[in-house]
């Protein structure tokens, strides 16, 4: 399995030299080791690990590679030329409140899924009413959206230039839905005052029949969309972070 490394240009050097030095200890390797494995002085590993020198970023694939380490640069700027988003994942996942933080960041408009989906009562739209409210703000240039219905996947990729996905365990979205019982939120026109069973069972029926889905739908989009798969909260802060550099 292998060990996904994000960073920005500017400050890379000490992320990644203590994630290569981790990595090679797990993996009982020496500098030696290494050095023979990339077919380079033993000499340019000890000194990368001393930070004393940033070798050929070939000669950097290259070590991440025989340590299985895969390698995402990030441009800040490309944050800066997000104008729609589109935050998806599993219930529970956080998706409401990281989309409130990038809209604080980016000051794009915000627009919950959940809330146009459904009325105070507890009843909802037809899907041709919400298809109507949903393909609005399509038309507009700037936006995010947060929010499932996977029924609207591809209607949603097909506008927006960022796709996030929080592609979190599923306990930690279990834990998420149940500490947020008896709070208000901006993203449901009522108060959840329990964990109802159902609701349970849908979440983890989600991630038997939904999630494999949601994968393959993106991966069918690689290569002409950015796609921003975060694993854990500690990846979404460090996302946000980057943002805000």
């Amino acid at each position: 399995m292998s060990l996904k490394i994000s960073f920005n240009y500017t400050d890379y050097e000490s992320n990644l030299i203590d994630a290569i030095i981790k990595r090679r200890k797990k993996l009982k390797l020496t500098q030696q080791n290494i050095a023979d494995m990339i077919d380079a002085p033993q000499s340019t590993i000890a000194r990368f690990e001393a930070k004393l020198v940033t070798p050929r970023f070939e000669t950097i694939i290259k070590i991440c590679n025989v340590l299985n380490i895969s390698l995402n640069i990030v441009d800040n700027n490309q944050y800066k030329k997000m104008k729609r988003i589109m935050i998806i994942g599993p219930s529970g996942a956080g998706k409401t409140e990281l989309s409130k933080k990038i809209n604080k960041i980016t000051k794009l408009p915000l627009y919950h899924l959940d809330n146009i989906f459904w009325n105070s009562d507890k009843t909802h739209l037809s899907h041709k009413e919400f298809d109507i409210r949903l393909n609005e703000i399509l038309k507009e240039d700037e936006w995010i959206i947060d929010g499932n219905y996977s029924r609207t996947y591809e209607m949603r990729i097909e506008k927006a230039d960022t796709i996030i996905f929080l592609n979190y365990p599923l306990e930690v979205c279990l834990e998420g839905v149940n500490n947020r019982i008896g709070k208000k939120r901006n993203d449901l026109p009522w108060i959840e005052e329990e964990f109802d069973p159902e609701f349970k069972k849908w979440i983890i029926n989600w991630f038997e029949e939904e999630l494999p889905k949601t994968k393959e739908t993106l991966n069918k989009y690689k290569d002409s969309k950015n796609i921003i798969i975060l694993e854990s909260r500690k990846d979404a802060d460090e996302f946000l972070k980057l943002m805000q550099s």
